[in-house]
């Protein structure tokens, strides 16, 4: 009897299967008007982008993957600085990988950004550095006016110090 069920299923799994594959593939509607085009990776478009978590990986292993000799990765994010309230203004705080990523020993010019940022950077990549809530209830998205300008000028304040080409923001965690 088990036998019979399992071939019965099988037979007709088999004809379902065979008479949805007979059936003739809908056609798209295309508007005349609108001419649709591909970009291929020679063109660079589109960009392909890494999220890199320093706080176990090297964020120069982004330069590794290559294509015909050049970069794949065309933009690297370190993974990630935090968005903090200090009293009721935003603050920005990096953790000691983040640190250790982006803030230079004093007088060196061998470690920091200059070590991890810099190279990437040479290579023809840009990098950025994604905000992440912090689990204090304070995001970009939920600044008031006067603070999305504060943390405005922070922020540009840490792309020019740490010489970064942007910020990305993950606002999930707030």
């Amino acid at each position: 009897m088990k036998r019979s069920i399992i071939l019965f299923v099988s037979l007709f799994m088999a004809a379902s299967m065979i008479t949805s594959c007979a059936k003739d593939a809908m056609e798209p509607q295309v508007d005349a008007a609108v001419v649709s085009t591909t970009r291929a990776y020679g063109d660079k478009t589109p960009k392909v982008m890494a999220y890199i978590e320093v706080n176990d990986t090297n964020p120069l292993n982004a330069m590794l993957y290559r294509m015909d000799g050049e970069p794949f990765i065309d933009i690297v994010t370190i993974f990630a600085a935090n968005i903090r309230a200090n009293g009721t203004e935003p603050q920005l705080w990096l953790n000691d990988n983040v640190t250790k990523i982006l803030v230079p020993d004093a007088g060196s010019t061998t470690t920091g950004h200059y070590k991890y940022v810099q190279p990437i950077r040479q290579d023809g990549g840009k990098v950025l550095m994604t905000i992440l809530g912090d689990h204090q209830r304070v995001g970009v998205a939920n600044l008031t006016e006067a603070n999305q300008e504060k943390f405005a000028e922070i922020l540009a304040w840490a792309v020019e110090e740490y010489q970064l080409d942007g910020i990305d923001f993950d606002d999930v965690h707030i």
